[in-house]
């Protein structure tokens, strides 16, 4: 819940607050949000190089995890909370810093949680149902986190008839995002503390380093079925981020949505809950990278339609 919270404040409202709330230039806005993107995009691969070769009492995992947590509420808080009667370089300056390190925050948090969840189980089905489970509990917290922001955080007025417009409910949001995501992180850390033991270890003497992580990506893209999913994924990510990132707009300004019509598009996710009955099915009766294909070639065309 933690990276989807985070994302649904991204996607749904950053680009919006602060080009149509706080005036900034679109254009300038959404170079900052593509500069940290990008940090994210260098920051992933070393954390995760990072998290592999570590050595502690806690494992190699559960530290990162911890000490991410409070950084990354105090970066997602003050991300939606700038400085008042600042000018536009202020905010843009203010913007990039907080962008970029609640991204590199959430990267210390997301990539040792996501290599840990590969770790609790040697079994590729249970390993498969395992992840099943995190994204139902995902896709649950996030529907009723959803609901919740738009009905009590951006509720219409006469002043604001489109509450998403409000200057005034993004304070409330930026504290009660901040203390979710810590919340859920906080929970998800602690509650697979007791998993410690019996998850994988470094074997040798690895050592962390630039060369070895450039190495890592070099063998990883040199595997045809990774470069097969990696290219797919790029694509499949490139389309469903610029969806993401125009669609408040067009509900907002082309169909007029208010944030009470906006709250009820999260219930469709609950029609993606019925795939989690037979996903552990399929991915024991089918190949992992034929239903990957399948299931990014349907859901580009969704997207696109």
């Amino acid at each position: 819940m933690p990276d989807a919270f985070k994302s649904f404040a991204f996607n749904t409202f950053l680009l919006l607050y602060y080009n149509q709330v706080l005036g900034l230039n679109a254009s300038w806005v959404s170079a900052v949000l593509t500069l940290s993107i990008i940090i994210d995009a260098i920051t992933d691969p070393l954390v995760g190089s990072f998290s592999d070769t570590l050595r502690t009492r806690l494992g190699r995992r559960h530290p990162l995890m911890y000490a991410a947590i409070v950084p990354l509420g105090i970066c997602l808080y003050c991300v939606f909370r700038p400085p008042e009667n600042a000018g536009p370089a202020l905010l843009l300056a203010w913007l990039a810093m907080f962008a970029v390190m609640t991204r590199v925050a959430m990267t210390f948090y997301l990539i040792p949680w996501s290599a840990m969840f590969a770790e609790l189980s040697d079994n590729y089905a249970e390993r498969s149902e395992v992840l099943t489970w995190r994204y139902l509990v995902g896709g649950v917290g996030t529907v009723v986190f959803t609901v919740s922001v738009w009905t009590l955080m951006f509720p219409s007025s006469a002043a604001f008839p489109q509450g998403q417009l409000n200057p005034a409910g993004y304070p409330s949001f930026a504290g009660v995002l901040a203390a979710s995501v810590m919340t859920f992180a906080f929970l998800t850390t602690f509650l697979t503390q007791r998993e410690i033991p019996f998850l994988r270890q470094p074997v040798g003497k690895q050592a962390f380093g630039i060369a070895e992580t450039l190495g890592d990506l070099k063998a990883a893209l040199a595997n045809p079925e990774f470069r097969i999913l990696f290219v797919g994924l790029l694509v499949s990510s490139a389309i469903t981020g610029t969806l993401a990132a125009l669609e408040i707009y067009v509900q907002t300004f082309f169909w007029g949505l208010t944030s009470e019509d906006l709250r009820w598009f999260s219930i469709a996710g609950i029609g993606g809950l019925a795939a989690f009955a037979v996903i552990p099915g399929l991915q024991r009766r089918y190949d992992k990278k034929a239903l990957l294909l399948i299931v990014m070639i349907i859901n580009l065309a969704a997207t696109t339609a």
